[in-house]
């Protein structure tokens, strides 16, 4: 679940505690990052739809 560009940590803090687990939050600090973490979330549920 990532967050990008948000000022507040109780709002950072919000949005992590939905994630699923500490490792499924990111916090990436650029556009490009924040385009790295969509593509491994997307890897994780590829993988995730051809293993079932």
């Amino acid at each position: 679940m990532p967050s990008y560009n948000v000022p507040s940590a109780t709002q950072r803090n919000l949005i992590r505690s939905c994630a699923t687990s500490p490792e499924k939050y990111f916090d990436p600090p650029s556009n490009a990052a924040l385009v790295n973490n969509f593509q491994m979330i997307a890897d994780e549920l590829r993988r995730l739809h051809l293993s079932q």
